[in-house]
């Protein structure tokens, strides 16, 4: 036997371990399509069958992908919102405007820092005695 002899029988031999490999671990997808009959299966079926898995399984795992960064999406949206809806009610309630959104400026923090401010000036002419926390 010749060195490339060897090496196509090793080849052949990898190739048989992973096809035993696949059916094993995906023994429903062998199933659907050559019933009880794995010891029968051309090899170019095999690579056939696992490149439509694999495909499958890509498929699957696009569409997951993308619900996942739509609902990422939405909760942000429904955060930004909810963001929005409490400065319009610190704006409407102590009659200040916050600004727009803008690259020099963030409406939710100059609430947020509005408030807290707030905070401390109650604090500082609360009467003694008296906790606001």
């Amino acid at each position: 036997m010749s060195n490339t002899d060897d090496e196509l029988d090793k080849m052949t031999k990898k190739r048989q371990v992973a096809i035993q490999n696949f059916i094993l671990t995906h023994p429903k997808t062998i199933l659907n399509n050559y019933s009880n009959n794995y010891y029968h299966i051309p090899y170019t079926n095999i690579y056939q069958i696992i490149d439509e898995y694999t495909e499958s399984q890509v498929r699957k795992a696009t569409a997951n992908e993308k619900k996942s960064h739509g609902d990422t999406i939405d909760s942000r949206d429904r955060a930004e919102d909810a963001a929005d809806e409490l400065v319009l009610t610190i704006s409407r309630f102590f009659k200040k405007d916050f600004g727009e959104h803008s690259s020099a400026n963030n409406p939710w923090w100059n609430a947020i820092h509005f408030m807290e401010n707030y905070k401390k000036e109650a604090q500082l002419q609360a009467p003694k005695g008296d906790s606001n926390e």
